[in-house]
């Protein structure tokens, strides 16, 4: 038989606080199972046990000999208790990061935490001085633990900075304040400037704010990939903040126009380079013309997205529409950036007057995006005279066939997939002006109503549950604020 002499059994009380609990049998048995409460543990068949952190219970080993002989030890009943006291303590270093939108500093933070309230413990990182984000991770191990954040320091700017950072379980909560200075950011052997190559005016936003096509050259001494960043006080800029590399860069931005409203800015640049993690700032003033009030807009038909190809997990899409130049000339058309992915050139350009058929590719960046909305700018080559006009167009998922309705009349796009549907369907819709209500009714092709979806947003999705239709063709009826604009179809096939 096994000798159990010398094994450590009995009742345990056990801090939760350490990081690793393991338990011993007698060595040189041929075999060895361990249990919990008396149900085998698939994984613990040698004679060492690590002990699962913080499952309290009755563990047990059974041990055999080469011979067939075998003993189940006494019970080892272990319980995990909360520990008494906070033991909080770590160290930081900080970095300097990239100026951020507003024109603000940010800093990357790296924490060295040692965790004693054991695994699952929360972490929040707080500082009045500014605003702590990205905490990673906020769930902490027990021990020591590597956590980054990131501060940005908002007015008025500081030299110390102090963080409050608290752990906490359902028992018990401890904190604790570090401090630390603000490193200098600034390089001065560093070189950065910008010429304002074209301020023209697109017309407004949905809240009737002015906005500006605003294109720079801007000259760099500094590292490929660093970040690039712009801010003003008298409005803001999309996309920003963008990348530049060394020597000479052209961007152009969305500049929207904030209240009150101006005729001239200046542009505060920030250039990071995170080689030498050092931030190199100039600035550029402009006047401008306001929007004039006789600026026109012009009609855009035929919408249309193609999927082109994949490139580094985002895909990139053939953009197709038909525009109607209303000037008496040719017209250089633009296309204005949005946060949601880049535009490539426009062909052809310049538009002789009238109907026009152009094409542009569209790269969509992740997380992919369903619908997008972007302004199209017309600026007669004779005159400088512009027009605009907001359009959506609907990205069809590349992976899957999708059902894509445009209605120019009623002005909204929906898009429905995946098509055909197994288990549900995506109704996907943009209406480019308010409604009261919407209503999406789904009927069999015997015109029998199944269900109604309502709703008052004027975009967004609507989740169908097919699981319980048989395979056939759906149909969707649209009705806006009471009255039928459209439909579509669908089909459910489960094989």
């Amino acid at each position: 038989m096994p000798d159990l002499c010398g094994m450590v059994t009995g009742c345990y009380d056990i801090c939760d606080s350490i990081s690793e609990l393991v338990w011993y049998a007698p060595p040189g048995y041929a075999t060895y199972q361990w249990l919990y409460n008396n149900s085998i543990l698939p994984w613990a068949t040698s004679d060492t046990i690590h002990i699962p952190l913080y499952q309290s219970g009755v563990y047990t080993v059974k041990i055999g000999t080469s011979a067939g002989c075998s003993v189940i030890s006494e019970p080892i009943d272990i319980n995990f208790v909360t520990c008494g006291g906070c033991n909080f303590s770590g160290g930081m270093e900080i970095e300097c990061g990239p100026v951020n939108s507003v024109g603000n500093q940010t800093y990357s933070l790296t924490f060295s935490i040692n965790n004693s309230l054991g695994a699952g413990a929360n972490l929040t990182i707080n500082s009045s001085e500014g605003v702590v984000s990205a905490v990673t991770p906020s769930s902490l191990a027990a021990g020591i633990n590597t956590v980054t954040a990131t501060f940005e320091d908002v007015p008025a700017i500081d030299t110390l900075v102090c963080f409050t950072l608290n752990i906490g379980n359902q028992v018990q909560e401890c904190d604790t304040t570090m401090c630390i200075r603000l490193p200098d950011c600034t390089s001065t052997t560093c070189q950065l400037s910008a010429n304002i190559t074209e301020f023209e005016c697109v017309g407004n936003d949905a809240a009737g704010n002015p906005q500006y096509m605003v294109c720079m050259d801007v000259s760099w001494s500094g590292s490929n990939g660093s970040t690039f960043s712009i801010s003003s006080s008298a409005g803001t800029f999309t996309v920003n903040p963008v990348t530049i590399n060394n020597g000479s860069n052209s961007i152009c931005y969305t500049y929207t126009d904030l209240p009150p409203l101006n005729t001239g800015l200046t542009i505060y640049m920030s250039a990071f380079d995170s080689a030498n993690h050092t931030v190199c700032r100039d600035s550029v003033r402009h006047s401008y013309r306001p929007c004039p009030s006789d600026s026109c807009s012009f009609g855009v038909y035929g919408l249309c997205a193609h999927c082109h190809e994949q490139i580094q997990g985002s895909w990139s899409y053939d953009i197709e529409l038909t525009i109607d130049n209303p000037f008496a000339g040719n017209a250089n058309v633009s296309i204005l950036p949005i946060p949601e992915g880049s535009f490539g050139p426009i062909t052809p350009n310049p538009v002789g007057p009238g109907l026009q058929d152009i094409t542009t590719e569209f790269i969509d960046f992740l997380p992919s995006n369903s619908i997008i909305c972007f302004k199209l700018v017309l600026t007669e080559v004779a005159t400088g005279k512009t027009c605009w006009k907001t359009v959506c167009v609907a990205l069809p998922p590349c992976d899957s066939m999708t059902n894509i309705l445009i209605n120019t009349v009623e002005n909204y796009t929906m898009m429905v997939y995946p098509n055909p549907a197994n288990d549900h369907a995506t109704i996907n819709f943009m209406f480019e002006n308010n409604v009261a209500q919407l209503e999406f009714v789904i009927r069999d092709v015997n015109g029998r109503e199944l269900k109604t979806y309502s709703t008052e947003n004027r975009s967004g999705e609507i989740h169908v549950n097919t699981d319980q239709y048989a395979d056939g063709m759906y149909f969707i009826e649209i009705r806006k604020d009471g009255r039928a604009v459209g439909s579509s179809k669908f089909v459910v096939q489960k094989n």
